[in-house]
C-alpha cells in the first residue's frame, strides 16, 4: 500500500498503546485525539483546538449533551421496563448511528444508501433530529426518476458508478394501486 493513501478497500487500521504503571490509589489521565481534516493545515488546527484536558472534557461534555437531548426527545412509559429502555434511547441511537450514519443495518450491511428501508428508518428520528430527516428525504428524492421509480441502493460519493436500480418497481402506497387506475 502506498504511503498516505486512503479510500475504499484499503482497510485502514490504527492501534494506540501507552505503557504506564500506577501506584495503589494513583490516578492518571490519558487523552487520545483522533480526527481528520481536508489537508495537513486543517488537521494541525484541529490538533491545537482539541489539545489538553480542558478541551477534551469540553468536547466530551458536548457529546453527552447531544445524546441526552437527542435520545430524550421522545419519552415513552410502559409497564415493562425493558420496553422503556428500548424506546427511550436504544432504538433511536441504533437508527441514527447504524442506519443513518454508518449505513450498517443488519439487512443492509454494505454501507450503501437504501431508498425505501432508510426512508422508513429515518422517520423514527422526526422528533429527535428533524434536520437530518429533511436532509435524508432530499437525498432520497434526488434518487427518484422522472417516471416515478427509484435508484434502490447507492454508494457515495460516486453513486452513478455503483448503481443498483429498480426500474420496474415503484414504492407507491398499496392502497393507491388498488384505488387509482
Amino acid at each position: 500500500m502506498a504511503f498516505r493513501q486512503s479510500g475504499a478497500a484499503l482497510d485502514p487500521c490504527a492501534a494506540i498503546q501507552v505503557p504506564f504503571d500506577l501506584a495503589d490509589g494513583q490516578e492518571r489521565e490519558f487523552i487520545f485525539t483522533l480526527g481528520v481534516g481536508r489537508d495537513v493545515d486543517e488537521a494541525s488546527k484541529m490538533v491545537n483546538r482539541f489539545r489538553g484536558s480542558a478541551a477534551a472534557q469540553s468536547a466530551l461534555k458536548a457529546v453527552w449533551q447531544y445524546w441526552k437531548h437527542t435520545l430524550g426527545a421522545v419519552n415513552v412509559e410502559t409497564p415493562d421496563p425493558s420496553v422503556n429502555i428500548l424506546t427511550n434511547g436504544w432504538l433511536l441511537y441504533q437508527t441514527l448511528s447504524c442506519r443513518l450514519w454508518a449505513r450498517s443495518g443488519y439487512y443492509q450491511p454494505g454501507g450503501a444508501f437504501g431508498f425505501r428501508d432508510q426512508l422508513q428508518d429515518v422517520m423514527a428520528l422526526i422528533h429527535a433530529e428533524p434536520r437530518l430527516v429533511r436532509e435524508h428525504l432530499l437525498l432520497s428524492a434526488a434518487r427518484q426518476f422522472q417516471e416515478g421509480d427509484v435508484q434502490h441502493w447507492w454508494h457515495p460519493p460516486r453513486a452513478e458508478a455503483c448503481v443498483h436500480t429498480v426500474r420496474m418497481i415503484t414504492y407507491g402506497c398499496p392502497w393507491q394501486r388498488a384505488v387509482m387506475p
